[in-house]
């Protein structure tokens, strides 16, 4: 085997970019064991290849996403369908993601593209976008209009559930009759973004 292509994260990098974008190269900035071990395992895998014939890419890609992804993004598509609505509305971030069909070009171009060995990339698709536009693309995508909630209000009714603002953006509260029994349903809380 010539070269060895290492699928990373972006964890590696850290959890925010203050206001700088990351670099392929910046020192390490991960904030949880998983960001940790995928560090490790770069590390690692130089020092094996350290004088070896064989030769090393790394790449930390974002969220990647495309048909049937998991996780959070397969739970936000869940409610853009079932028009639930999201405390998103005064979210103002930017995050990277990456199609899985835009990985796997990167990828095949780097199995044996010279300029390639022995240095690390990151990737993500050509625009950034915020977890508020994100949720408008989904709902979008599947035709529902979308539903996201303003900063400051008590109550956002969309008639398919209400986010009563507790200061916990992660709060939903949406009508559950079967859990009480109760035909008029009861409010319950139910966590929906990481």
């Amino acid at each position: 085997m010539k070269r060895f292509i290492y699928l990373s994260s972006i964890k590696v990098n850290g959890e925010a970019t203050n206001g700088r974008a990351f670099g392929a190269n910046d020192p390490p900035g991960y904030y949880d064991s998983y960001g940790q071990s995928k560090w490790e395992a770069e590390e690692r895998l130089c020092q094996i290849t350290n004088g070896a014939a064989m030769d090393w890419v790394i790449v930390r890609p974002p969220l990647v996403y495309g048909p049937r992804v998991p996780g959070n993004f397969r739970a936000l598509m869940r409610c853009a369908f079932r028009g639930i609505p999201l405390p998103v509305g005064s979210l103002h971030n930017s995050r990277g993601l990456v199609s899985v069909y835009n990985l796997c070009d990167l990828l095949s171009l780097l199995t044996d593209h010279p300029a390639a060995s022995n240095s690390r990339f990151l990737v993500s698709d050509p625009e950034d976008v915020s977890t508020l536009e994100l949720v408008r693309r989904l709902a979008a995508g599947i035709r529902q209009p979308a539903h996201s909630s303003l900063p400051g209000v008590d109550v956002v009714d969309s008639g398919k559930g209400v986010w009563k603002d507790s200061g916990n953006p992660t709060s939903l509260f949406v009508p559950c009759p079967r859990q009480t029994g109760d035909p008029r349903g009861a409010w319950m809380a139910c966590s929906i973004l990481p």
